[in-house]
C-alpha cells in the first residue's frame, strides 16, 4: 500500500492499524499557530517505509511503531512535534528529530513555548529503548526525562558538560553542536552496523564511566 497527501491545521488522523505501507512523500504542517496543531493518534504501524516525509509541528500521541525502513534518501523528518506515549520497536532508518519547526525565529519561540507547556502533563514523550537506528540519531526538542531508552546504547549529553565533551571528543561534535538549543540535554544514539558506530558507541561509554555522559 503506497501513502501519500497532506495534512493541515487542525487536522487529525487516527492511524488505526497499518502494516507495510509505504509513505512517501507525505506533509503534515501546523502552520505557524502552535494551537492548532495537526494531531496524528492511536496506532499501530509495522514494517513500513517511509522516503520524503515532513511532519512539522504535529501531536503524536498514543502510536507504536515497529520497523520503519528508509525507501530512498531523503527520510522522515520530524520538526517541532510533541510526543506522548510514542513507542519504537525494532530498526528504524532515516529519522531526523528537530527542535525548530520553522526558519522564522519567532514562530519557533511560539512552538517553544507551547510544547514546555504541553510537556508539564506528559509522563512518556518516547519510548525508544527496544528501537535500533541505522546512524547516528539525535533527539532534538523531547525533555529527555520523558524519554525512556536502553542506557547502554543511547545517551544523554547534559548541557554542564556540553562543552567539555566538546573538547575532548571529535566524535560528538554534532551532538554537542544540537545540545546547544537543549536546556535539559539531548538523548543520542549510533548506528548498530558499522565499525565507526561501534567505535563511537564505546568511546561513549568511555565518556559515561568519566561521568561527562549519563
Amino acid at each position: 500500500m503506497n501513502v501519500s497527501g497532506k495534512i493541515g491545521p487542525d487536522g487529525e488522523l487516527s492511524a488505526g492499524r497499518i502494516e507495510r505501507a509505504f509513505f512517501s512523500n507525505c506533509h503534515v504542517r501546523a502552520g505557524d499557530d502552535p494551537s492548532r496543531r495537526p494531531v496524528l493518534k492511536d496506532g499501530l504501524l509495522r514494517r513500513c517505509k517511509s522516503d520524503g516525509c515532513w511532519i512539522h509541528g504535529a501531536l503524536i500521541q498514543d502510536l507504536t511503531v515497529e520497523d520503519l525502513a528508509g525507501g530512498g534518501r531523503l527520510g522522515t523528518w520530524f520538526r517541532g512535534c510533541i510526543f506522548s506515549n510514542i513507542v519504537l520497536k525494532g530498526r528504524f532508518a532515516s529519522t531526523q528529530w528537530q527542535r525548530e519547526v520553522s526558519d522564522d525565529a519567532q514562530i519557533n519561540r511560539r512552538f517553544d513555548t507551547d510544547a514546555a507547556k504541553r510537556y508539564e502533563s506528559i509522563e512518556m514523550a518516547l519510548d525508544i529503548s527496544n528501537a535500533r537506528f541505522n546512524s547516528l540519531t539525535i533527539f532534538q526538542g523531547v525533555p529527555p526525562k520523558l524519554i525512556r531508552r536502553d542506557e547502554a546504547t543511547q545517551f544523554l549529553l547534559r548541557p554542564e558538560f556540553r562543552e567539555a565533551v566538546r573538547a575532548v571528543s571529535s566524535t560528538l561534535l554534532v551532538v554537542s553542536k544540537m545540545a546547544e538549543s537543549e536546556p535539559e540535554g539531548v538523548i543520542f544514539t549510533f548506528g548498530a552496523k558499522s565499525e565507526r558506530d561501534q567505535r563511537c558507541a564505546a568511546e561513549c561509554l568511555e565518556l559515561r564511566q568519566q561521568g561527562l555522559l549519563s
